[in-house]
């Protein structure tokens, strides 16, 4: 009987030390047991094997691809981050659940998380959308209209690698209805991911091999597909993780994020995702114990918090 929920974690060799810190995060706070999975490459199976728990299912990309009868060989010579992507579509072809969120390496919870944060109240899984509020928007909207997307292997504006996607799904490219579906996770329906797989097969001949070689960005495939189909009820819901990007985005203001657990401006985020090269991936979130930083923190929190009731915003 396929489960209702599980968990996917996407890693390698490099990643492992990151990948065990969002374990233990999600074993610590997953208070409905949602199950969870790794996939990883073939040649790091076995050092995953033997760092994880025996009861951790573990699968290999090559294995997922093969089920979904895709061309190893041609995958392989994509960059790693596009062979993920593939990896996040393929993975409702194992057929052990209806629906699924897969996290990036780099994530991590802080806070207690239920079936409830995925899934709404009749089942349904929530489709992320970005809005113009959430914390990171500014650096998206900056990419919008310059590099930062790409489109058949070439440097591209982010809005014209969206606006292949929505036309190569039959969508009316002159709507001006733009939405952003890109994030630091993902939460998919098999039923969606399956309609989706269809209708590429049916209008261009493709499979998810060719849609990420062609514009790689699997969510906003999947968020925009579900939004010109309907193929299930569109519940939208934002980021769940705080984003910091970038090494010199961490180092800038890692002692302000270090203590965001209980830092009132990010009571909304369930956990962070630290999207930089880190050597160790061995992060740990404690307050310094400094009284210099304690006394600035707390002054923060209650600028906030003023912010927040009196003028109604954060």
């Amino acid at each position: 009987m396929k489960k209702k929920l599980v968990i996917l974690n996407k890693s390698f060799d490099k990643d492992i030390n990151r990948s065990w810190n969002l374990y233990k995060s999600v074993e610590k706070h997953n208070k409905d047991n949602i199950p969870f999975y790794l996939s990883v490459p073939e040649k790091d199976y076995k050092l995953f094997r033997e760092k994880f728990p025996k009861n951790i299912v573990i699968f290999t990309d090559e294995e997922i691809w093969k089920l979904a009868k895709l061309d190893i060989k041609k995958i392989k010579k994509l960059l790693g981050w596009q062979q993920q992507q593939i990896i996040k579509l393929c993975f409702y072809k194992m057929n052990l659940s209806e629906n699924y969120v897969t996290l990036d390496s780099d994530s991590y919870f802080f806070k207690d998380f239920y079936k409830s944060l995925f899934l709404s109240d009749d089942g349904i899984p929530f489709t992320i959308k970005n809005r113009k509020d959430n914390f990171d928007f500014k650096y998206a909207e900056k990419l919008w209209k310059e590099d930062g997307g790409m489109l058949d292997g070439k440097s591209v504006s982010l809005l014209e690698s969206f606006v292949a996607i929505k036309e190569s799904l039959g969508g009316n490219i002159q709507d001006n209805n733009w939405n952003c579906y890109v994030s630091t996770y993902g939460i998919w329906s098999s039923k969606a991911l399956k309609s989706l797989e269809e209708k590429i097969k049916k209008d261009k001949n493709w499979n998810f091999y060719d849609i990420i070689k062609y514009s790689p960005y699997e969510l906003q495939w999947y968020g925009q597909w579900i939004d010109l189909s309907g193929v299930i009820p569109l519940k939208y819901i934002g980021d769940i993780f705080c984003i910091i990007n970038g090494e010199e985005n961490y180092k800038n203001n890692l002692k302000r994020y270090i203590n965001i657990e209980k830092d009132f401006k990010f009571k909304k985020y369930f956990g962070v995702s630290l999207q930089t090269r880190l050597k160790s991936g061995k992060i740990k979130y404690e307050v310094p114990k400094t009284f210099k930083f304690w006394i600035r923190n707390k002054l923060r929190n209650i600028r906030h918090i003023i912010k927040y009731y009196v003028f109604g915003k954060i």
